[in-house]
């Protein structure tokens, strides 16, 4: 006859760790018994006894303390070798590399495959992916300060064409039109205060004849059929001192020809320049004999205003008064410019 000890030995289950080492195996007063220390209790101690006696020694299989564990991580081992990829070795084909890709990225959102350089419709994929619009219509000019200045923008939408043949994505596009009109602003600004210190020169130098003049300029352009391009820069006032001084001078050989009528070049009536008043001036004052240094001199009364209005002429923007020395007729003599 079996003993009590030896039968629940044998039909215990060994996933739940043999023995119940708190009841204990043998009969009596209910001691330790065979359970908790013996081979089949040794399921909870984590010391590899439930193991067959070949692989008993195991170091990989002597962490787990039960076949439960062990059931549980091959379980996970099988989730894991579920969700892995395969790297192809150096024996796969094209096919086998596709499928890899393939699969690594929608494993990984965000990677892109290196394309081929040589195919042009796998390096127009990733620029799409990228952010390369389908056709030169996809892209939208960026929003650019101009600094108030009035900027032509055909060129860059013209270069819309351009970038999408290249294969530009959007920020690429707007880093090249931000930079390129950033320039062309900056140039713009400095040619301008160029032309503003020019234009000043100009104004300075034919004070009060400057809008007589500037307006025979415009007459003298558009009677000659001058290009609409030089007659718009004439009629703006915007002309660089050089090319007004160049016309004016050959519209005064016009005029010296007997034609100056047909162009609306009044020989009479023409306003000096400060330098040209300057001149009547100095000769008035080395004439002692002029009427308006004599109050008692019939004519003095006119001779003197018109002394003044030349003093207007030579100094527009101080009020008919500036720098002047003491000439030897008497009066004020100014400095010839």
């Amino acid at each position: 006859m079996f003993k009590r000890s030896r039968l629940y030995n044998f039909v215990v289950d060994p996933a739940a760790g043999a023995g119940g080492g708190g009841q204990g195996a043998g009969a009596g007063d209910g001691g330790q018994g065979a359970g908790g220390s013996g081979a089949a209790g040794a399921g909870e101690g984590g010391t590899g006894n439930w193991l067959p006696d070949d692989l008993a020694g195991n170091q990989a299989l002597s962490k787990f303390e039960n076949a439960g564990a062990l059931a549980k991580s091959y379980l996970e081992l099988e989730t894991y070798r579920g969700s892995s990829i395969r790297i192809p070795d150096a024996e796969s084909g094209a096919e086998d590399m596709d499928t890899f890709h393939k699969s690594l990225m929608e494993k990984v959102p965000g990677l892109m495959r290196v394309p081929n350089a040589e195919d042009p419709e796998a390096v127009a994929q990733i620029r799409r992916q990228m952010g390369a619009p389908e056709n030169s219509d996809g892209y939208t000019m960026p929003q650019i300060d101009t600094k108030g200045v009035d900027m032509d923008m055909t060129l860059a939408n013209q270069f819309k064409g351009v970038a999408a043949k290249h294969g530009l994505t959007q920020a690429q596009f707007e880093g090249v039109i931000a930079d390129i009109t950033a320039a062309n602003v900056e140039t713009a600004i400095e040619n301008r205060g160029v032309s503003d210190n020019d234009h000043a020169a100009l104004k300075a130098e034919w004070g009060g004849a400057y809008d007589q003049r500037m307006s025979q300029l415009v007459n003298f352009a558009k009677a000659t059929k001058a290009p609409s391009e030089l007659v718009d820069v004439l009629s703006a006032g915007h002309p660089q001192s050089s090319t007004a001084k160049w016309l004016y001078s050959l519209m005064a050989q016009f005029s010296g020809d007997g034609q100056g009528t047909q162009f609306n070049i009044p020989e009479q009536g023409q306003i000096m320049t400060p330098a040209q008043a300057g001149e009547k001036i100095n000769a008035i004052l080395r004439n002692k004999e002029h009427p308006s240094k004599h109050p008692g001199m019939p004519g003095h009364k006119e001779a003197a205003a018109h002394l003044r209005s030349l003093y207007k002429l030579k100094y527009p923007d101080q009020g008919g008064t500036g720098p002047a020395t003491v000439g030897t007729g008497g009066g004020v003599e100014f400095t010839n410019q």
